[in-house]
């Protein structure tokens, strides 16, 4: 599990985001996604 995440951080800081919002953002909003939505991953 914890070279899941340090591969996630990782690949942030390598695109120059923030690991800290970037790793948030995931958490709150992918549980919130509409699966029936095809376009909703691309947001």
């Amino acid at each position: 599990m914890s070279a899941i995440i340090y591969s996630i951080v990782e690949t942030a800081k390598e695109n120059g985001l923030n690991p800290y919002y970037y790793l948030r953002h995931l958490f709150e909003v992918l549980p919130n996604i509409d699966l029936t939505d095809e376009d909703a991953l691309t947001n």
